[in-house]
This record gives C-alpha cells, structure tokens and sequence, in this order.
C-alpha cells in the first residue's frame, strides 16, 4: 500500500526527471525568442546612460536579424553577448 510519504517521493522525482527534460528541449529557434525578450525587458529597464547601452542594443538588432536568417545557435549567442555586457545574469534556459 502506497504511504503518503511514498507519494511525496514518487512526485517529487517525476517533477526532476520532467523540469530537466524540459530544460533540454528548448529547439535554437525557441532559446532566440526567450534570449530576445530577455534582452529587451533589460534595455527596457535600465537607464539610457548606461555605459553598455549602445552595445547591447546593436547585440539585439544583430541577434534577431541572424536568428530570423536561420541562425538561431549564432543569434543565441549574440543575444547573450548583449546581456552580458549589461553585467546582468543569463538565464539557463538550455
């Protein structure tokens, strides 16, 4: 007979198992749109004299442009450059 304490650990390994395998089926196409949105909430929130504006802004345009060409690894890692030149901490999303 299942206890609840047996429950509980049944649940809590399958959402490991589900929240991991999630996290490695993101497609590249898919990581350009969450990098993308991410990168604008941040230029949206920061000030207009940030030192690394002007730099992250080109990052967006350029990542958005190659993912919309096709590729997605490349505009991926544009898109992260930009927030990373913010200081600001990139998601795992892959």
């Amino acid at each position: 007979m299942m206890t609840a304490r047996n429950v509980l650990v049944l649940v809590a390994g399958a959402l490991l198992l589900s929240s991991a395998a999630a996290a490695e089926s993101y497609p590249p196409a898919d990581l350009c749109e969450l990098y993308e949105r991410d990168l604008r909430h941040d230029l949206m929130l920061i000030s207009d004299y940030h030192p690394q504006r002007n730099t992250a802004s080109d990052a967006l345009e350029q990542g958005a442009a190659l993912c919309l060409e096709g590729e997605a690894e490349a505009g991926v890692d544009v898109l992260k450059s930009g927030i990373a030149s913010l200081g600001l901490p990139i998601r795992p999303y892959e």
